[in-house]
């Protein structure tokens, strides 16, 4: 019996998403947070859990005992976003921030918002991930944990040209690329 190896055939480029959830971890607690809302992915998805990771990592660092990040999983969709939204303003969650992990969900959570009157950040402050479409022209603009998406596909096409497929071995190893905050205006202190 020949037996089938499971392990990727392939180079793994990601952007460092722990990172991105640690900048937005310390960017709201520097306001003050200390319960914040995380919505993204599955616990499965490796930037899902990364950035979860990452924000948690930066929250306790900044806060200790006090600081706690409840978790909405679901697909990276605006149509989640705004499921996510109104489940929020149903449950009357108590987070003072939301770190939506997709620009996505950012916009569907922001359409229902705008429609029930919240205030971002006035009653609620709000992190994005990606920085893919015009946040900036958003009401506020939002803030994001910007990834860089054509260094990534320059370099996952670099990758593909590089590798010898004959000779190349599945490897633990990853390249991670850097990514930044692009501070705008929905973050602000905890609404009294």
């Amino acid at each position: 019996m020949t037996k089938i190896s499971l392990a990727p055939k392939r180079p793994k480029l990601f952007c460092d998403n722990d990172h991105g959830g640690y900048l937005a971890g310390l960017h709201l607690a520097g306001h003050g947070h200390r319960h914040v809302l995380f919505i993204g992915g599955d616990e499965r998805m490796i930037s899902a859990r990364r950035r979860f990771d990452g924000v948690m990592r930066a929250l306790r660092e900044h806060h200790a005992g006090l600081a706690r990040v409840d978790r909405y999983a679901g697909e990276y969709t605006i149509n989640y976003g705004r499921q996510a939204a109104l489940r929020f303003l149903e449950e009357r969650h108590e987070a003072t921030a939301i770190f939506a992990s997709s620009d996505e969900i950012a916009i569907g959570m922001l359409e229902v918002f705008k429609d029930r009157g919240v205030s971002v950040p006035g009653d609620v402050s709000m992190i994005g991930f990606d920085d893919v479409g015009p946040l900036h022209l958003f009401a506020p603009p939002l803030t994001v944990i910007r990834q860089p998406v054509r260094q990534l596909g320059s370099r996952a096409l670099e990758l593909l040209l590089e590798t010898n497929w004959q000779e190349w071995k599945p490897s633990a190893s990853e390249e991670l690329l850097p990514v930044e905050i692009v501070v705008r205006n929905s973050v602000a202190p905890p609404a009294k």
